[in-house]
């Protein structure tokens, strides 16, 4: 459930950030820049998730430009209401962007935007859940209008001083997502099973190489939560490799010790040892 409205700050004709929107349509050129330059930012972990609830943001979904916040489409339709003093809205795919325009996006993002004006959400004071966003109910209105009508929760310095303030900063880390934890522990020790169906084949494990410089300017690195978006299955890109050399995938033997044994340990009292952690290996690509 969410919170509910009233409380803070300025009020509605007061606007939510200073930043004023230029109203010049783009030029074929500039729009298609700035699509790809969207593309790249909407795909970023902090903004893949809509700034007021929990649904998924893609390519083609919505943002508030003043804001410089990604929105899902319900949320979208909240905003609209707040008025473009409060929310410009506009969409990531059907209209075109101007520079200003996704400079703002760049510059506040939505792990920038939650820190500021979901400064001092307590938490019992949720967020509304993805089900008060589908059905757009008083919860998910109520929200919206106190956190950015209202201003019930942000920060005491006004968005521009905030931001300027915070821009030399990294934007904030977001928690990890549930599939992202899962997908981590899934597979506790990928090193040990590249290992194992190296050595059952007389080959060694090779520390990755660092790569030649190119000649020509090269993308930057993506992030770990890209990385392992890129890489949803590590075993079915094991096994591929394998597959296209004419070598199966050989099952890995399970450890030493039996169930009775497991199970003696048990009755005494002895607990298994928890397996550590995979934080040793970060690029198991590159293996």
């Amino acid at each position: 459930g969410g919170g509910s409205g009233g409380g803070g700050g300025g009020g509605s004709s007061v606007k939510a950030v200073e930043f004023s929107p230029s109203n010049y349509k783009a030029a074929s050129a500039e729009a298609d820049r700035n699509r790809q330059r969207l593309i790249g930012l909407v795909k970023r972990p902090e903004n893949s998730r809509c700034a007021d609830c929990p649904a998924k943001v893609g390519t083609s979904g919505w943002a508030s430009v003043n804001l410089g916040s990604f929105l899902c489409f319900h949320c979208s339709g909240i905003h609209r209401n707040l008025g473009v003093h409060i929310s410009k809205v506009r969409s990531l795919s059907l209209d075109s962007w101007n520079d200003d325009w996704v400079a703002q996006m760049e510059r506040w993002g939505n792990a920038r935007a939650a820190a500021y004006w979901e400064a001092r959400l307590g938490p019992q004071e949720g967020r509304p859940s993805l089900e008060d966003s589908t059905e757009q109910n008083d919860v998910h209105k109520a929200f919206i209008r106190a956190k950015y009508e209202g201003r019930r929760w942000a920060a005491a310095a006004q968005p521009a001083e905030w931001i300027a303030a915070s821009a030399a900063a990294p934007a904030p880390t977001p928690a990890p997502t549930p599939a992202a934890e899962a997908e981590r522990t899934v597979w506790p020790s990928l090193k040990e099973q590249l290992e194992h169906q190296l050595s059952e084949r007389g080959l060694p494990l090779q520390e990755p190489t660092a790569p030649a410089a190119a000649e020509e300017a090269v993308a930057p690195a993506p992030s770990p939560a890209e990385e392992q978006a890129a890489w949803p299955s590590l075993k079915e890109q094991l096994q591929q490799q394998l597959s296209e050399r004419g070598l199966p995938l050989h099952p890995v033997p399970e450890a030493e010790g039996t169930d009775a044994e497991a199970e003696e340990k048990a009755a005494e009292g002895v607990e298994a040892p928890t397996p550590a952690p995979t934080t040793l290996w970060p690029s198991l690509k590159e293996q």
